[in-house]
């Protein structure tokens, strides 16, 4: 897993989008890395920016829980829909609670069932 670990964190370090990805999961799971919340966000924010819908699922869930970033519902929804709508099933089960729950929106059980 170390070496898992350091292959990704070099292609991460040289621009590799999915390899930032990556590194987010190691630390977030502590794979091969001590685990660290806040550097696993670092990660996935990198790699949302850049466009990857997994990422923005990963970051998305973690502004909804507000672990290893401050919470932030208005966050979360804007990574979840944009995940959401790449298809990214963690993404659209998130944003289907959010709305049944009424959790950081207006509950909407129509949306909810549509993400659902």
């Amino acid at each position: 897993m170390v070496q898992r670990f350091n292959k990704q964190n070099e292609l991460a370090s040289q621009g590799n989008i999915k390899a930032m990805y990556d590194v987010g999961k190691l630390y977030e799971r502590g794979r091969g890395v001590k685990k660290d919340i806040s550097k696993a966000a670092d990660f996935f924010q990198k790699a949302a920016t850049a466009g990857n819908p997994s990422a923005q699922a990963r970051l998305g869930i973690l502004y909804f829980e507000g672990r290893g970033v401050k919470q932030s519902y208005k966050k979360a929804l804007s990574l979840l829909n944009s995940a959401a709508k790449e298809n990214i099933p963690s993404a659209q089960f998130q944003l289907a609670n959010m709305y049944e729950l009424g959790t950081g929106v207006s509950q909407n059980l129509p949306k909810a069932i549509a993400w659902y």
